[in-house]
């Protein structure tokens, strides 16, 4: 299906909302419009005749790509209860996506979020569950199919199920339960090689994890934790960072910049007084066109490592003028 450059979308479902005319690509191939909810009571909601509102930025309706985005996400499809007095008793939770980034245990489809899906499909009518098809896509929109129609919506926070392993990925030897996030699974990487170069500890083992940490055993004996945010920043780390460095500025045009000794203030493995060890650096680039008469600014960054109670990552920051 294609959008009419004229006033509106070719077989869109007939809803009490109209449909934003201007689509967006979702995952690199699904077109979609979201509900254009500015004439209704409640502007930036829709319910479709249930208790459950769902935000009109959480679905969309597919103009043009259902069938790549489910030959590209597509995970798992779900069973349908035969009515919505069903849902609250017979629908399964779909767990599509755990990491500690998450607000809760991970990301899914409740019964709850596939109900409110599933009446966004059929305008909350009576339906035929064998006329639609719902596909679990891990942590992206999942999408739900009529004969007519397909929609995307966005899966909803969940809690830990009752067999808390989803997934498991193995670091250096080390496996780590339920955590899905690369950039994480990178930090984890990077703290083993920072406590055994750095502290002249090593871990041994995961001992689970709690809200936005993980926690590890250690040879010592200690179990200690590391946030989200200290892994995340592990994972960007520079171990070696003097030299040239490629990247794309604020309109995506290459360029590169170049880091020398005379810029860090500490070097991998030096103390800093209240700071911690210096295990490495961060940078960005930032584009400040009236403050530097239109050159970029360097933002390096050192990283910081502490141990006390837990594992500790701070960064101490340096400016230079490219």
């Amino acid at each position: 299906m294609e959008v009419d450059s004229a006033t509106e979308l070719i077989n869109a479902p007939d809803r009490d909302y109209d449909w934003h005319l201007d689509p967006r690509t979702v995952g690199g191939v699904a077109k979609i419009v979201h509900p254009d909810t500015n004439r209704l009571q409640l502007p930036a909601k829709v319910s479709n005749r249930s208790t459950y509102s769902v935000k009109s930025t959480e679905v969309g309706f597919i103009t043009d790509g259902a069938d790549e985005y489910r030959d590209r996400y597509g995970q798992a499809e779900l069973p349908i209860p035969t009515s919505y007095t069903q849902f609250a008793d017979n629908a399964v939770t779909y767990y599509g996506y755990s990491s500690i980034t998450c607000s809760r245990w991970g990301i899914g489809i409740t019964p709850a979020r596939l109900e409110q899906a599933i009446r966004i499909a059929t305008g909350g009518g009576r339906y035929c569950r064998n006329d639609i098809t719902v596909t679990g896509c891990g942590e992206c929109p999942f999408l739900v199919e009529t004969a007519d129609h397909a929609f995307l919506m966005t899966p909803t926070d969940i809690d830990e199920p009752p067999e808390s392993v989803l997934s498991n990925a193995t670091v250096r030897g080390i496996t780590i339960e339920n955590e899905m996030n690369g950039q994480i699974l990178e930090g984890v990487e990077g703290l083993i090689d920072a406590v055994d170069e750095f502290a002249d500890i090593e871990i041994i083992g995961f001992a689970g994890r709690r809200q936005s940490s993980l926690k590890f055993r250690f040879d010592s004996g200690e179990e200690l934790s590391i946030s989200a945010a200290d892994l995340r920043t592990l994972s960007l780390t520079h171990r070696d960072i003097v030299g040239t460095h490629s990247f794309e500025d604020d309109w995506r045009v290459p360029d590169e910049v170049e880091v020398t000794e005379d810029d860090l203030d500490y070097q991998p493995g030096e103390d800093a007084e209240f700071l911690g060890r210096c295990i490495g650096h961060v940078f960005s680039v930032k584009d400040h066109p009236r403050r530097s008469g239109g050159r970029k600014r360097l933002h390096l960054k050192h990283v910081m490592l502490s141990i006390t109670d837990r594992i500790n990552i701070g960064t101490y920051q340096t400016k230079r003028v490219t």
